[in-house]
């Protein structure tokens, strides 16, 4: 919009010749004519107009240009916390893969009588803690694709392509029953 307002102002830069056609019927006689108007530039050929559309140009430029900046930071802030996000899930899934080992290992011990029940329990917890902590780098990651589509501002998975691990929707004859 400021580029053409830019060509405008330079158009006007030149005389504007406009030839219109006319017609009247008087007395029973058709009369043709032709309206001719000239629109003649100020002296300095239209100059100031002509910087200030530059110059809106311009400061239009910077703005975008700033805007793409900051669209472009934010995404890739995004990007690199989804990263960061998706490894801590990684490290976390791993935890808890140790944990249930221990702890399956503890619960045989007590089965065979080596181990005693506050070592049981405690091993549950230590799951359970792990189960938490995987969980809530599920939801860190998720708030990290959020971020990045509100950086990007359109959605990375579509109701076709859902989040890794998220339950489908009911059907609609399993909501409304037999």
């Amino acid at each position: 919009a400021a580029q053409a307002a830019l060509q405008l102002e330079v158009a006007r830069q030149y005389p504007d010749v406009q030839l219109g056609p006319g017609y009247t019927f008087e007395l029973g006689e058709n009369r043709f004519a032709f309206a001719l108007g000239v629109a003649l530039p100020v002296l300095n050929r239209n100059r100031g107009p002509i910087v200030e559309a530059e110059s809106r140009r311009s400061e239009t430029a910077a703005r975008f240009t700033a805007l793409q900046a900051r669209v472009l930071a934010a995404a890739d802030h995004a990007v690199e916390d989804d990263r960061a996000a998706a490894q801590a899930v990684r490290a976390a899934e791993a935890a808890l893969g140790d944990q249930r080992r221990a702890a399956e290992q503890i619960a045989a011990r007590f089965k065979a009588g080596e181990a005693d029940r506050l070592d049981l329990r405690t091993a549950e917890l230590e799951v359970v803690s792990g189960e938490q902590s995987r969980l809530e780098a599920m939801s860190a990651q998720r708030q990290a694709v959020g971020a990045l589509e509100d950086a990007l501002q359109r959605p990375l998975f579509g109701s076709a392509h859902p989040l890794p691990g998220a339950e489908s929707p009911p059907r609609a004859a399993e909501r409304h029953g037999p």
